[in-house]
């Protein structure tokens, strides 16, 4: 995810779909993400949110996760639910969710550098007030976006980089979570999955 700090809002049950292109991999997808209820940790404010990502010819897979809130948006990933279309959800290992080799929650993370100019467009029926800002990742990459307060949780309308094209589609209120049935051990699910498939295997 792209995440641009001081754009980012936690509010509870807001959610944003956008069309991403991977420009290097040259794949195009569709992500929601949504924020859901708090989490209860001792040790400082998470939330829950979730992370809808659909592409053609492929299962939709559903990301829930845990993280602790910072003013750049989601840091820390704490704990994380899985679940690909078709399959029973399962609870992700803490050692894929540390370190440089993480699979869930990684996010780029730009700092707000500057804003260029104010614009008010009207989109989906709706007028928004943007900001055309610049902002600076960690290692000194720069890019421009579209981004507006109006538009949590993520706060952002247009990113086009030479790496990825993130555009709005429609965003909104009332996020419900899309994770069904009760998450599996994921050592488990992996001993089911084989089991399912040597028994169809049997079946043929």
């Amino acid at each position: 995810m792209v995440v641009i700090d001081d754009t980012f809002q936690f509010i509870p049950g807001t959610w944003a779909t956008y069309t991403v292109h991977d420009k290097q991999k040259n794949e195009e997808y569709e992500m929601t993400f949504s924020v859901m209820e708090d989490g209860n940790m001792s040790d400082g404010a998470c939330s829950w949110m979730e992370v809808v990502v659909k592409m053609k010819q492929t299962p939709t897979v559903v990301t829930r996760f845990l993280a602790r809130k910072t003013k750049q948006g989601p840091g820390e990933v704490l704990e994380a639910i899985v679940q690909m279309e078709g399959y029973t959800p399962f609870t992700v290992p803490h050692n894929f969710l540390t370190g440089e080799d993480a699979e869930v929650g990684q996010t780029l993370t730009y700092h707000l550098a500057k804003k260029v100019r104010k614009k008010s467009v009207n989109f989906q029926n709706r007028k928004i007030s943007l900001w055309l800002v610049e902002a600076i990742s960690d290692d000194q990459q720069a890019i421009q976006a579209w981004v507006s307060e109006e538009l949590p949780p993520m706060g952002i309308f247009k990113i086009d980089t030479s790496e990825v094209g993130m555009y709005l589609d429609d965003w909104g209120t009332g996020a419900q979570s899309e994770v069904t049935g009760t998450p599996m051990n994921f050592y488990l699910w992996i001993t089911s999955q084989i089991s399912k498939a040597l028994i169809d295997e049997e079946k043929k």
